[in-house]
């Protein structure tokens, strides 16, 4: 029993320790709320540390020799150390600062690579010509061998997956697209589990014929999973693909507008240039130096007012508020704008309408109203959710029904 003990305590170290290590590495570090390098050595540390005192606690007890006591203990061993694997992704979940559906994703599609692995030594020890196993527990020299060479062959596909793919796949993904592939994941992986049952009839079937069928059907299965999820990823990269161009579509037509207003601007600044230079002449000449200086300084604010400002890093963002701006202090109004947010969270379509339509009502409601106008619009992000605020300030020609300040 000290074999069998043994045995478990290194096979439970190698699937748990690289599935674990695989559920971090898609997220960058700045999403976690204690640095990734300390929860790797901490979720390490506490893995080890259950297998060793699973090892340790109940191989005392196995000695004794009773009946029914091995297999007892051996359950209680393997509970305890799931409870640890569970604790450690509870403690993953807390830890990572990100959309619930993204760790769930992750956590999919690793719960897919353990089934592969453990589908994968089953159908070795069957199609292999191995010589007899003696199994006195979950794992026997054989088997442990072969999760540890399959792991070592796969895990740094899957690492490296998880690290460049994945991730600026997550980093781009739109919300309501994150959730449809996470269904459809969570599909392919129930499905993919369920066909494990077959691996029991391969243990209890007796005929060599029955069990190459079902071993035939494992390997089908598997290859379906991975094409289906490769397909799901390369379906919504070309998607998003589609949406960035019409995000970038979207920017060049505000950004055409903006400069064709401009332009107009210019040509009647230009036309009105000779008049200002006319009347700056005239003060001079009459010894008018202080009303000529402020005359200069009045030009040089409405020069100054019509330059680009860049509110936020996010161009469609960026691109509507330099459009409505402009057009609302070319109206008189006074705009106080704060945003603070990095990549909008939101679909660029769906930004495009909402942003647009506030902005456009809050300039068309200043527009009919008496000075004093003012417009401030707050944008920032908090816990993953766009968050707008917008307030107006104006007195009304006639009254109306809608609150003021809303």
């Amino acid at each position: 029993m000290t074999q069998a003990h043994f045995f478990n305590f290194c096979g439970f170290l190698v699937q748990s320790v690289p599935c674990m290590l695989l559920c971090l590495r898609p997220f960058p570090p700045e999403s976690f709320s204690i640095r990734r390098k300390y929860m790797v050595s901490f979720f390490g540390s506490l893995l080890l540390a259950a297998a060793v005192f699973s090892f340790f606690a109940f191989l005392p007890a196995n000695q004794h020799g009773k009946d029914g006591l091995p297999l007892s203990l051996e359950f209680y061993a393997n509970l305890f150390m799931a409870a640890t694997l569970i604790l450690c992704i509870l403690l993953m979940f807390r830890v990572i600062r990100e959309s619930l559906w993204k760790k769930l994703l992750v956590l999919c599609l690793v719960i897919d690579y353990a089934v592969f692995l453990y589908s994968g030594v089953n159908i070795a020890l069957l199609l292999f010509p191995f010589p007899p196993i003696v199994k006195t527990g979950v794992y026997s020299d054989l088997s442990f061998s072969l999760y540890l060479i399959l792991t070592l062959l796969t895990f740094p596909l899957l690492r490296r997956f998880m690290r460049r793919r994945l991730s600026s796949y997550l980093e781009r993904i739109e919300p309501a697209r994150l959730r449809h592939s996470l269904l459809i994941v969570v599909r392919l992986t129930a499905l993919y589990a369920a066909v494990l049952f077959c691996l029991f009839l391969i243990d209890d079937s007796t005929e060599q014929r029955i069990a190459g069928y079902l071993t035939a059907s494992l390997l089908f299965c598997s290859a379906c999973l991975t094409i289906s999820i490769w397909l799901l990823f390369w379906e919504i990269q070309k998607t998003e693909e589609e949406a960035q161009y019409k995000n970038l579509l979207s920017i060049q037509q505000l950004q055409y507008r903006k400069f064709t207003d401009e332009l107009d601007s210019f040509h009647r600044t230009q036309h009105d240039m000779r008049h200002h230079f006319r009347a700056i002449d005239s003060l001079l000449r009459e010894g008018k130096n202080e009303e000529a200086a402020g005359y200069i300084s009045e030009c040089v604010s409405i020069i100054d007012s019509r330059e680009q400002e860049i509110f936020c890093p996010d161009p469609l963002i960026n691109a509507l508020l330099q459009y409505y701006v402009g057009e609302a202090r070319q109206s008189g109004i006074r705009c106080e704008i704060h945003v603070r947010i990095g990549r909008c969270p939101i679909d660029s379509v769906d930004m495009t309408v909402l942003l647009g339509n506030c902005l456009e009502n809050a300039v068309l409601s200043c527009l009919r109203s008496e000075e004093p106008r003012l417009i401030r619009l707050n944008m920032r992000i908090v816990n993953s959710t766009l968050a707008i605020r917008k307030y107006l300030q104006r007195r009304f020609l006639l009254p109306l029904r809608i609150s003021e300040g809303k």
